[in-house]
């Protein structure tokens, strides 16, 4: 909401006893010295759930204000009406204006386009996500139908079976990160040691080392951090990050089935 403050001010300078407060675009209210209303115009009665004429102003704006706001500087009031407020002193200096422009339909038009821009971003993750379940889903089916083949040999049977249980995790691991995200209370981000983050993806490495078969190198990644000739752990990795242990667990699972991926295809 832009207001002109040229007409602003030229509103405000003149003489109380020369302005009708009707024809004004706004809600306007003339204040005594006291703090008192004297005067106001209609579009006050829309903004507000009673009549203010004889209020004090600073008891009003009390009970009317709600301690939500629609956007930065606005008001938002008990009626549902955003506002911004101006005031300016009266050419006599005894009392002054105050001045609310309605702005609600402009914090609404706000707000509609930052929930269309959310749901746009929804659409995409969504897009994503459904890949990412549809290629490890599709993988099982595939896998689960070469098992009922009658004249599989042993081998051939334990590899689908390798196979369909890798796409089974895999597909475990993409529907674990959904309830992971989908769940604000298990974000809670907290300090983590090195030393703690290291002992996660040794884990991690150990498993599916275990489950594919395979070794992996983790010397590069840590040989950077690596304090020599310390034997305390703590004191070797004297460093520490702040997140989610739970998230990055997710995150390493997702990074090593990427790597496994990838060397399959080499």
């Amino acid at each position: 909401m832009i207001v002109d403050e040229k007409s602003e001010e030229s509103l405000l300078a003149v003489p109380s006893d020369k302005i009708s407060l009707e024809f004004l675009p706004c809600a306007v209210m003339r204040l005594s010295s006291a703090g008192v209303i004297e005067a106001a115009n209609t579009r006050c009665k829309k903004l507000f759930t009673r009549d203010v004429m004889g209020e004090r102003f600073s008891d009003l704006m009390a009970d009317e204000i709600e301690d939500r706001a629609s956007s930065p500087g606005s008001i938002h009031l008990k009626k549902g009406y955003d506002v911004m407020m101006s005031t300016e002193p009266l050419s006599d200096g005894r009392g002054q204006w105050i001045v609310l422009f309605d702005i609600t339909c402009f914090n609404r038009e706000a707000q509609n386009e930052i929930q269309q821009q959310h749901l746009s971003l929804m659409g995409a993750q969504l897009s994503k996500l459904t890949h990412q379940i549809r290629t490890p889903l599709s993988s099982s089916i595939l896998y689960a139908g070469n098992l009922k083949e009658q004249n599989l040999n042993i081998d051939q049977r334990n590899k689908f079976t390798d196979k369909l249980l890798r796409s089974l995790n895999d597909l475990n691991t993409t529907v674990n990160n959904v309830l992971l995200y989908s769940k604000g209370d298990n974000m809670a981000a907290s300090r983590i040691s090195l030393v703690v983050l290291k002992r996660m993806v040794e884990e991690r490495l150990l498993e599916f080392s275990q489950q594919y078969d395979m070794i992996f190198d983790l010397s590069f990644v840590i040989s950077p951090l690596f304090k020599p000739n310390i034997i305390d752990p703590e004191d070797q990795f004297p460093f520490e990050i702040i997140g989610n242990l739970n998230a990055l667990g997710h995150v390493v699972d997702n990074v090593i089935n990427n790597a496994i991926e990838a060397s399959s295809l080499n």
